[in-house]
């Protein structure tokens, strides 16, 4: 209902794009043809940001009313479709809405509401009900509506969290130095949170066994918000991973010299989505990211010796994405006069297809943390389906981006294992094509953190 009345108070917003009525023609035209499915021009905040969190609510909606995935999925895609062919009766059916909306639901929601049901299991404290209601906030209201127990029975350890769950939680700000290139650096301060559940009973456990595992028990969450000098937003990043069908396969015992400490390993592997959103102030231009991973294989391995605990993580994804043409760079400033055209000369990005490879090994051993996280993006545009064909999107077709993200960190825990310092050295490395032109750059960051881990 709020989108609603927001919808029909923001004429001078949303009236751009209407391009029908409500008559015979428009309908025929949006419900028995393909004519009116188009990518649509607004800006990068509204379809990346905006709608994904529209789908997120839709499902968590469905998840919070007792509903499944897959139920909540079709909840999610039915209320988008809804908003499409009768809110927006006026405009064409955006392509990318649907997409957004849609696939947001679970590879945004369904992290979100696990993260959430972990500190539903443990005791009922008041970081516990505040971090559910955070993370799982429908979920949190409904069961409060419905007067409906605490449902946490798993043994917990001193500050109520659950022990019979995995759990990786970072907290942390960091300082960096950054270099552009030659005569372009800065300084950074960032701050975020990195979230990961493994609902799995047992995870990590003592024990052997072996099975399928309810879709979304791995999911991950983490965002950041960076700030350069004069306390300036420079950056946000905003991105989860969730395994939506899996095998576990487990096998730890305790350790034959000690008899305490665990020995053995734990071995995921199955398939899943993710999502990522992020924006990111150069040295002289901005780069905007939006990648939705529709499916992809992934396979989770993780080894206990004693003290020492080794995990390795390799995950593909089939992408639909927002991307901002690293060829053209700020050369070429969006172009919001009318008529609207493509995307890319009204918003200054544009809708791409592609793949996300991702890697990251950590290894523990007592006090010291070492870490190494890869993940790399290819995308190419789609040169169809603009919302209209015009010659002034002539230049603007046949894009392509590459971006290589990768992170070391060195850290040490010597108080109480949950409060560190951490050094890092992360590089990002961007390259875009048009047509036959190209364009590269590289990104350098040093630094150091302090964290809280849990």
């Amino acid at each position: 209902m709020g989108g609603l009345v927001w919808y029909w108070r923001s004429l001078e917003f949303n009236s751009q794009d209407w391009d029908l009525k409500w008559d015979g023609p428009s309908w025929r035209k949006k419900l028995f043809t393909t004519d009116a499915i188009r990518f649509d021009t607004n800006d990068f905040t509204t379809n990346g940001q905006d709608h994904s969190r529209a789908g997120v609510a839709y499902y968590l909606v469905g998840r919070a009313n007792g509903l499944g995935i897959r139920e909540s999925f079709a909840m999610d895609i039915a209320a988008t479709l809804a908003w499409e062919y009768l809110i927006e009766f006026k405009e064409l059916v955006s392509l990318n809405d649907l997409v957004i909306n849609s696939m947001s639901g679970p590879a945004v929601g369904e992290p979100l509401l696990q993260v959430g049901r972990f500190f539903r299991r443990g005791r009922p404290t008041l970081i516990n009900r505040t971090l559910a209601a955070v993370f799982s906030p429908f979920e949190e209201l409904t069961a409060w509506l419905d007067d409906r127990p605490w449902p946490g029975d798993d043994q917990t350890d001193a500050m109520g969290f659950s022990v019979e769950r995995g759990h990786q939680f970072k907290a942390f700000v960091n300082g960096r130095t950054v270099n552009f290139g030659p005569g372009a650096a800065r300084n950074d301060v960032t701050l975020g949170i990195d979230m990961e559940v493994m609902m799995q009973h047992e995870y990590g456990r003592p024990g052997r066994w072996a099975g399928w595992i309810r879709a979304a028990e791995f999911s991950r969450m983490a965002t950041s918000f960076t700030f350069g000098q004069g306390a300036r937003w420079v950056g946000t990043i905003f991105r989860t991973q969730t395994t939506l069908v899996g095998h576990y396969r487990q096998d730890i015992g305790p350790d034959g010299a000690t008899g305490r400490s665990r020995y053995g390993h734990g071995l995921l592997w199955g398939g899943g989505s993710g999502f990522e959103y992020q924006t990111r102030t150069l040295a002289g231009e901005n780069d905007r990211l939006c990648v939705v991973g529709v499916f992809g294989p992934q396979m989770d391995l993780t080894l206990y010796r004693g003290d020492l605990s080794f995990r390795f993580e390799i995950a593909g994804y089939a992408d639909f994405a927002m991307v901002d043409s690293h060829a053209l760079g700020s050369d070429r400033p969006a172009d919001p006069t009318l008529p609207l055209t493509g995307v890319l000369r009204a918003q200054g990005y544009y809708y791409g297809y592609g793949a996300t490879g991702f890697t990251r090994a950590r290894l523990n051993l007592s006090w010291w943390t070492v870490s190494v996280e890869v993940k790399a993006h290819h995308f190419s545009s789609f040169d169809q389906y603009s919302r209209v064909d015009s010659p002034l999107d002539a230049g603007l077709k046949d894009l392509t981006d590459d971006r290589l993200f990768a992170l070391a960190t060195l850290g040490v825990h010597p108080w109480n294992r949950s409060l560190g310092l951490a050094a890092f050295v992360e590089g990002v490395g961007r390259r875009g094509t048009l047509g036959a032109a190209s364009r590269s750059s590289r990104e350098v960051s040093i630094g150091v953190e302090a964290l809280i881990a849990y």
